[in-house]
């Protein structure tokens, strides 16, 4: 989540009132997130200004997301296929953690449904207007909570026909 949009400033305000007065920052607040989700659970993780990479992503995030895999029977793991999720497989399965058979696509928001979660945070945290990293984390915390466990559940149970339609447009982007 960024809210430099082209190298330009935005702050939104309802029309006709002025924006409040803030210190100006050379960079605008910046937060790489991580979700977990599937029936009845989600889990965020918020990370300041870092650059993800393999190591980095099997330590702050696979490492502690273990724990709480295990506790949740028949929980089965599967992230995109983005450069820093793959090779994982071998760690995972010493760590007792399945994975599901098959990867999709990276950054496909047609077969992963934590997109739709991005993109409903990012709607509701853009409207808050963020101003640093630290509100920035903030309203990503408290509007993450207010995203009903019904939506999240809907979302994991659609993966199924999400990918029949996907193999049917061979791998093209699908309608909703």
């Amino acid at each position: 989540f960024d809210t430099n949009i082209m190298r330009k400033r935005r702050m939104w305000v309802p029309r006709g009132s002025q924006p409040p007065p803030r210190e100006v920052t050379q960079f605008a607040p910046s937060v790489t997130v991580f979700i977990a989700i599937g029936k009845n659970f989600k889990h965020m993780f918020l990370f300041k200004r870092c650059r993800m990479n393999k190591e980095w992503f099997q330590t702050k995030v696979l490492r502690p997301l273990i724990p709480i895999i295990r506790r949740r029977p028949a929980v089965l793991l599967q992230y995109d296929n983005a450069p820093c999720h793959r090779g994982h497989d071998a760690y995972l399965a010493k760590s007792g953690v399945q994975r599901l058979p098959w990867q999709w696509p990276a950054s496909s928001p047609d077969c992963n449904p934590v997109k739709q979660i991005n993109s409903i945070l990012d709607n509701r945290v853009k409207a808050r207007a963020p101003f640093g990293d630290e509100e920035l984390c903030s309203f990503l915390r408290e509007e993450f909570e207010k995203i009903e466990m019904s939506t999240v559940n809907g979302l994991v149970a659609s993966v199924p026909e999400r990918w029949k339609k996907v193999k049917v447009a061979k791998g093209e982007t699908i309608k909703p």
